[in-house]
């Protein structure tokens, strides 16, 4: 059997062994205890675990080790929207947003358990209390951590829909929206903010699907017409 051929078969072992015995986050064996384990020469695993890197699967934390990404398999930018001009790119992110979102929020309504609503409502709390430490003291602190938690909330969303297909793609469309736009384009979403999102949580905790997508398509266009 070829080096190529080795290196193939131990890379697909590997992978088999996420979500089993390696999960998200996890750090994996050194090379030296890989190269004891599938009984391999240390330039055959740097090729199995060179190709598990460009899957998007395994991330090198320099100083560290190797670890398994957080969501694995899911690359940073598999549709090469990060070279789409902004001017084009935003009118576009917002859309697919009004069309995505809704029924993320809906199916989330119907699947999610209360303890995944809870998690939800505690990152919302927290986006609150930065929300109102912003408009109280101007913290740029603060303004960075509306953005981050905003993006994490609606990502809860995503992740509690139970469409775990449309999960990995919204997790790599909020990682180019976030690098496409800065923190200060939150300041205008402010107010939507704290007018919905405690009216998604209402009704994703009541089960009502309909009135969870309708308000998550009002925030989405009301949102959208303030950043167009």
């Amino acid at each position: 059997m070829t080096r190529r051929k080795i290196s193939s078969t131990i890379r697909d072992e590997i992978r088999d062994l996420i979500g089993v015995e390696f999960m998200p986050g996890d750090k994996i064996p050194s090379e030296n205890e890989l190269c004891v384990r599938f009984d391999a020469s240390r330039t055959t695993i740097r090729e199995a675990l060179r190709a598990l890197r460009s899957m998007g699967i395994l991330e090198v934390r320099q100083g560290i080790g190797t670890f398994v990404c957080e969501n694995p398999g899911v690359v940073e930018d598999p549709f090469g929207w990060k070279f789409i001009d902004n001017d084009i790119f935003i009118p576009a992110m917002w859309e697919t947003s009004m069309l995505l979102e809704p029924q993320l929020a809906a199916w989330t309504a119907l699947r999610a358990t209360e303890t995944e609503l809870e998690e939800i409502e505690s990152i919302n709390d927290e986006l609150k209390a930065n929300v109102e430490e912003y408009r109280r003291s101007g913290s740029l602190d603060a303004m960075n951590e509306v953005f981050r938690l905003d993006g994490e909330f609606h990502t809860a969303i995503a992740k509690y829909s139970g469409n775990v297909v449309l999960y990995n793609f919204y997790t790599s469309y909020v990682n180019i929206i976030n690098s496409q736009l800065e923190p200060s384009s939150t300041l205008s979403a402010m107010d939507s903010i704290i007018k919905y999102h405690p009216l998604l949580l209402e009704a994703m905790k009541n089960r009502n699907e309909e009135k969870a997508r309708q308000i998550m398509y009002n925030h989405d266009l009301e949102i959208s017409k303030t950043n167009m």
